[in-house]
């Protein structure tokens, strides 16, 4: 037995196969009319030959269409050798049904596929009919296709992540006013969604140039003595990254595009998902298609939905989908029918599985579709950890930081030990930022909220990853040497989303909680006080104090208390720091620590002493100066003899002595 064909030369072949069985097909119906005299299947022959002839057309989905309309073209084949030399009375009157309902199900697949191939237009879409927040753009981009008295005009890419309105951007620029005046009625635009093939890309190209094959030369050729002889011509590849991703002869689509951008009179312009341009040609300074600024989004949120922009929570939900285009888009759209704080509530319950029409099927009505595609393209598929590695990237809030950035401190080279099992970690970056799926960010990478939300649903990461991560940052908190301490705090700094993330999320689904976890957390919320980020360090402490209590330690417990009554104080909460260090002094005395319950009495009285309670907090301190002068402790000696003196000076006493 034969081993299959590969998968390249089997598509390149269909096309040749099908051309056979057009021939075959016309005429076997050619000479029907003598041979088979029963209904409907002459009709259903010549169906099939035009089925055949718009499978060649379609735009969308070509290989597929291009199976049908073979099948379609044998069945039929088959079917008329039993059915030679018969007429109807030779049939049964369930297979003359059988053969209508074929006839019927051909011509329904004539008009699927010939409707396929619309959007292959020599007019370009309109102008987007609501367009906010781009118009800097516009404007380098003419200067970039057209020239300015200092650069050259040289051809554009447009690149950014899916859903981020790289499209509605080219075709704002494309009707730009000095544009149209540049290039007169010479101005195209290619989709290119389709074109998985050089063979496609180049029959999306002439479609809608509408360059005709002449007899003995080559398409390519035909299409290089169209472009030579017209005057200066625009051609806009849309969605770019399919056929040079995504095909099986990427050489080819280089090649391509190298033939048509070394036409001087040429300009190109390729949208694509991603952040670097294809080769093939020389380009200008790429124009990357970002988040909308806040405001524009709100004027594209009124503009759609005709709703009050004034709402006080529609700031909020516009954060939340990190004003991506086409999420602000879509939400405008529900907006019409919902209100926004019911939109606020969806998207907390539902993220992403709200953000389409009421179609929904496709990449520019749907988000969840638009970033499956950028995830399901080639070049993320052929590598390994390209997953996993957008698995961890977002569930991390703060991202990955670059290993090789300037900001990444000794004592803080996470990239190995967090991504310890993937061998192909550079590649699959690459891959991720080729794609639009990760973006490189000030020392570090990152991705869009709508993506971060879609991955966590439908690509988390495993739990072995989790614990490497867990065990990476409890060894940051508990075990760095101390002479990385500065450069532990700067990277706790920038990291604090990631620790506090992890640590309420994994404190809350394990049972009991690794007790070097509960140390992190209490460990970070002394870092966060220590830079007054006082809310924070106290959901840090209650993670750990409800830790601490599962697992029943009861010194975990008591530090846990004492430092919350200390961030009340702070806070000037003294009712409820009295409480909490009440709670700490009974638990060190249970456990007999007397250091504990010396630190116990400094703070409360340092308490009393804020609320002017001044004899009940000169009591206080001085029970703790004297646990201290036990313990031998000269600073906190120090500290409360201070304190005492502050009482004395406000009381108009004398001060205390360390003795």
């Amino acid at each position: 037995m034969s081993s299959p064909r590969p998968e390249a030369e089997r598509l390149g072949s269909r096309s040749v196969v099908l051309a056979n069985l057009r021939e075959a097909l016309t005429v076997v119906a050619n000479v029907a009319d003598g041979g088979i005299n029963v209904p409907f299947v002459k009709g259903a022959m010549q169906i099939a030959v035009q089925v055949i002839d718009a499978a060649e057309l379609v735009r969308k989905n070509k290989e597929d269409c291009r199976e049908v309309a073979a099948m379609a073209a044998q069945t039929m084949l088959n079917l008329i050798k039993p059915l030679q030399g018969k007429d109807e009375g030779d049939i049964t009157e369930a297979l003359r049904d059988q053969l209508g309902d074929l006839q019927l199900k051909l011509s329904e697949d004539e008009q699927v596929l010939d409707s396929s191939s619309i959007l292959l237009s020599s007019t370009p879409p309109p102008m987007p009919a609501v367009f906010h927040g781009r118009e800097g753009e516009v404007s380098d981009a003419v200067a970039t296709i057209l020239g300015t008295s200092c650069i050259s005009p040289s051809h554009l890419a447009i690149l950014g992540s899916g859903g981020m309105g790289k499209t509605s951007l080219a075709l704002a620029i494309l009707h730009h006013e000095q544009v149209k005046e540049h290039f007169k009625k010479h101005i195209y635009f290619v989709p290119c969604e389709s074109a998985t093939s050089p063979e496609q890309l180049v029959s999306h190209i002439t479609s809608v140039l509408r360059v005709q094959k002449v007899k003995d030369q080559d398409i390519l050729t035909c299409l290089d003595i169209f472009l030579r002889a017209v005057p200066e011509l625009l051609l806009v590849l849309d969605n770019f990254e399919t056929p040079y991703h995504n095909s099986e002869n990427t050489q080819q689509i280089v090649e391509i595009l190298g033939r048509i951008g070394c036409i001087p009179q040429v300009t190109i312009i390729v949208t694509m998902r991603g952040d670097s341009t294809p080769r093939g040609t020389l380009w200008g300074v790429p124009l990357y298609a970002g988040s909308l600024p806040p405001e524009a989004s709100v004027k594209t949120f009124a503009d759609i939905s005709q709703k009050d922009a004034k709402d006080p929570k529609l700031s909020q939900l516009l954060a939340k989908i990190d004003h991506v285009p086409l999420a602000v888009t879509l939400v405008s759209n529900l907006a019409k029918v919902e209100s926004v704080s019911n939109l606020l509530r969806q998207w907390e319950r539902r993220k992403t599985a709200m953000l389409k029409d009421e179609t929904g099927n496709a990449k520019d009505n749907n988000v969840e579709v638009s970033i499956e595609m950028s995830i399901q393209s080639k070049i993320v598929e052929a590598q390994t950890d390209a997953l996993p590695l957008l698995a961890i990237i977002s569930y991390l809030p703060d991202g990955l930081l670059d290993p090789y950035s300037e900001d990444t401190h000794p004592g803080t080279q996470k990239w190995g030990v967090m991504t310890s099992l993937m061998k192909g970690r550079e590649d699959a970056v690459t891959a991720l930022s080729r794609t639009g799926l990760v973006q490189k960010t000030v020392g570090g990478f990152n991705t869009l909220s709508p993506i971060r939300q879609y991955v966590l649903k439908q690509y988390p990461p495993s739990e072995e990853h989790l614990r490497i991560l867990e065990a990476y940052y409890i060894n940051l908190l508990c075990g760095s040497h101390p002479e990385h301490h500065s450069d532990i705090h700067h990277h706790l700094s920038v990291e604090a989303g990631n620790v506090m993330w992890l640590v309420k999320d994994r404190t809350q689904n394990q049972s009991p909680v690794p007790p070097g976890l509960l140390e992190a957390a209490y460990n970070m919320s002394s870092f966060l006080h220590k830079h007054f980020r006082y809310d924070e360090a106290i959901q840090m402490l209650l993670q750990a104090l409800q830790g601490y209590e599962e697992i029943g330690d009861k010194h975990g417990v008591t530090g846990c208390l004492e430092s919350l009554g200390d961030i009340f104080c702070m806070m000037s909460r003294y009712e409820e720091a009295a409480l909490k260090l009440q709670e700490a002094l009974q638990g060190y005395k249970e456990i007999g620590d007397t250091h504990g319950v010396a630190g116990y009495l400094w703070s409360l009285g340092v308490i009393l002493k804020n609320a002017a309670r001044y004899d009940e907090a000169t009591e206080k301190l001085e029970l703790s100066l004297e646990a201290y002068r036990s313990i031998g402790s000269e600073r906190a000696k120090a500290l409360c003899v201070w304190h005492l003196d502050e009482i004395s000076r406000i009381k108009g006493g004398g001060g205390h002595t360390l003795s």
